[in-house]
């Protein structure tokens, strides 16, 4: 018969907290009861001495009872009621033997499998694998019952359950939906759809797997939350979604524009009330994007004009009854659905050139203006939109100036008819290629004498001083300019009208120039550039490397770069230009150009430090590993720098170090040098393996230079 000796330790809080002449009293008292009446009720010391005491007494029932009193007070978890929790435990063992083992067990880790272990005897192990014991079927069972988190479930693991259907619990669906990080899965939607039913509260968005879904994915989501159509993570997810293929620029590929913008339009008027703020950046995109083809379209222009909004210009009767939440925002970022869709604040420009080329182009010269004005003063406040009218008829020659003249105020017109108009209208070309016809159109009214200037820049000198990119703001005084021209038209102070000018002296050059127009006491400038370079970046041995690309995507041999004052050429080696590595990473200017200085370009690239990476795979068969019998160990390394891979030839005195350490505790250490490494090669080595073999290190060392 085994004695167990028990003993009980008073919490050190416990003798900290309270004067030791209480326990003094409790311990050689002959009335404990009456020492435990000294105890605050509900405090900690009450619980743990009156559960002490009638555990000492054998009082169970009292015991019971006070423990669950505590457990109510303090439901977490307790040291000193665990520890009066262990201690009735193994007192009732002589009562219910199975209940306290079966206490002991779990709640103190306590085991009794242990096996002593016999030098050299051959074990008793299977030779083969039960092909039931190790199905697809059996390892999900066994994570699903056994690992509450799916830590041990790769990600394709995850994936088949999904796909396969496999029976989950809600909070099995919800862990594997969150840890799921592909969305090509079958079954994915059904899955997420069980997982959003099952907590109402749960809503798009809440999992990252939602916004990686693929449209169609997205569309038969909404077949089950028509709702979502008014809330904004599934609205802007599902826009960008829509967005064009990465190397598009939208900036410039108008045909790749305009499908997008139908594509998200597409979308977006189905979107209820509350998504106005959406709808109307949307369609300012369509309207500024069709003016700059020359096209305006009246009833998009109509659609986009009923989209309430609190702006100067709009009639306040029609936005009286509608709530805060429908009026279009003209101040919110909407970058994250749209793309290049910065705060506008306004879109009152854009209204005015509707309007006035609307007007210009339907209103005969003897029709009533006030029939003209009812077609749009539900929505536009008629002292807004009247003079807007009289301009258009006036500055476009309809009819006679002097009957349209009551539509303003005698000081309103006496300005309009001062006005000078020297304007680049949306329609001109954004960018020039080289060989390129240069012209573009200009609006100008009052203007009966005009003057054209042309500057040409120096962009590499102006980018290594300024640092910027090249805008209109530059200071002209005291520069010659490389041409002049004089220009005379006639129409009077009203008529606005459209000319166009031709510079041949610029095609076929790559550069930029300042166009300047001057007549009527004032200048308007125009910025025209033609050609532009663009790098590809990778990183090498050395340092970045810099491939100068011109607007055909060729490389430019003969580039060369400007950084922190120094010059660098093309590497003919590496073919690639190439900039040191740095002890301050981060993005930098960077200025490229062609070989004779006349030609520059302002970029910027991600300089990276000299951070070298040493990547190594082992593998080695377990079924080889037997007492001196030899194992093939294969090695895989890789040099990087991010994630660019160097050439192997770049480390310098490769070594193996292979640690095997016995049953017995004794290491052994064995070196392997003048490794032959190769690029996406496998290394393979023989060793022999020591007797009682417990575990084996292999460690893969090299040297590198650092420049």
């Amino acid at each position: 018969m085994k004695t167990l000796a028990l003993a009980l330790l008073l919490p050190l809080a416990a003798l900290a907290e309270h004067e030791i002449g209480f326990i003094e009293r409790f311990a050689l008292a002959t009335d404990r009861e009456k020492a435990l009446g000294e105890l605050v009720p509900g405090s900690e010391d009450y619980y743990f001495f009156h559960a002490l005491h009638y555990q000492n007494t054998r009082e169970t029932a009292k015991l019971n009872q006070i423990l669950n009193q505590w457990r109510e007070r303090v439901p977490n978890e307790n040291e000193s009621r665990r520890m009066i929790e262990n201690r009735e435990a193994i007192l009732a063992y002589e009562r219910d033997p199975q209940t306290t083992l079966k206490y002991l067990i779990e709640h103190l880790g306590i085991r009794h499998d242990h096996q002593q272990e016999v030098r050299d005897q051959k074990p008793d192990l299977p030779t083969t694998l039960e092909p039931a014991k190790i199905s697809r079927e059996v390892f999900h069972r066994d994570a699903l019952n056994n690992d509450r988190g799916l830590e041990s479930l790769s990600q394709d693991a995850l994936a088949s359950i999904i796909r396969d259907e496999v029976p989950l619990s809600p909070d099995q669906r919800r862990s594997v939906l969150s840890k799921l990080q592909r969305p090509d899965v079958p079954n994915l939607v059904q899955a997420i759809i069980a997982d959003l039913q099952t907590d109402r509260s749960r809503t798009f968005g809440s999992l990252p797997i939602h916004r990686a879904l693929l449209p169609e994915q997205l569309d038969a989501l909404l077949q089950s939350f028509p709702q979502w159509l008014g809330q904004q993570n599934f609205v802007y997810t599902r826009l960008r979604k829509l967005a064009p293929n990465a190397d598009v620029n939208l900036e410039y590929d108008t045909a790749e524009r305009e499908a997008w913008l139908d594509r998200v339009w597409a979308f977006a008027q189905k979107l209820p009330a509350s998504q106005n703020t959406l709808k109307a950046r949307i369609l300012y995109l369509r309207l500024d994007h069709d003016r700059k083809q020359g096209v305006y379209d009246r009833s998009r222009f109509i659609e986009y004009i009923k989209l309430p909004r609190q702006l100067d210009y709009i009639n306040y009767t029609y936005i009286t009854d509608v709530k805060p939440g429908e009026l279009s925002n003209f101040n919110v970022d909407l970058s994250d659905a749209l793309l290049l869709a910065p705060p506008l604040g306004t879109d009152e420009p854009l209204v005015r050139e509707y309007f006035l080329h609307l007007f210009a182009t339907e209103v005969k010269p003897d029709a009533d203006p006030n029939d003209v004005l009812a077609q749009w003063t539900a929505y536009i406040a008629e002292e807004w939109l009247t003079p807007v009218l009289a301009e258009a008829l006036i500055t476009n020659g309809i009819g006679n100036p002097e009957r349209w003249a009551s539509l303003l105020t005698p000081t309103a017109f006496q300005q309009l008819k001062d006005r000078v108009d020297i304007e680049f209208p949306a329609t001109n070309v954004p960018q020039f290629l080289p060989g390129d016809d240069i012209q573009f159109d200009v609006a100008v009214k009052n203007t009966p004498k005009l003057i054209v200037k042309i500057f040409e820049l120096n962009t590499l000198n102006f980018f290594q001083t300024q640092q910027r990119q090249l805008n209109t703001d530059l200071n002209l005084d005291g520069l010659v300019a490389n041409s002049e021209q004089t220009h005379a038209f006639e129409g009077g102070p009203f008529k606005r009208t459209r000319q166009n000018f031709k510079f041949p002296a610029l095609k076929d050059k790559r550069g930029a120039w300042i166009i300047e127009f001057i007549g009527g006491g004032r200048s308007s400038r125009a910025l025209i550039r033609t050609g532009q370079f663009r790098t590809l970046q990778q990183a090498g041995p050395s340092g970045d490397l810099i491939l100068v690309l011109d607007e055909k995507n060729q490389p430019v041999n003969d580039a060369v770069v400007w950084f922190e004052g120094r010059k660098l050429v093309r590497d003919e080696k590496l073919g690639r230009i190439v900039v040191p590595f740095t002890n301050q990473p981060g993005t930098k200017n960077l200025i490229i150009g062609d070989a004779t200085g006349s030609f520059a370009t302002l970029t910027s690239f991600m300089h990276h430090a000299e951070d070298y990476r040493l990547d190594a795979q082992f593998h080695i068969e377990r079924e080889q590993l037997l007492s001196r019998r030899e194992a093939t160990l294969a090695l895989r390394t890789a040099l990087m720098i991010g994630e660019t891979h160097l050439a192997p030839e770049l480390l310098k005195e490769p070594k193996l170090a292979i640690i095997s350490t016995t049953h017995d505790g004794i290491s052994t250490t064995r070196e392997v040098k003048d490794l032959k490494l190769s690029a996406g090669g496998v290394l393979t080595h023989q060793l022999t393996v020591p007797e009682r073999l417990a575990s084996l290190t292999i460690v893969f060392t090299a040297k590198v230079d650092v420049l």
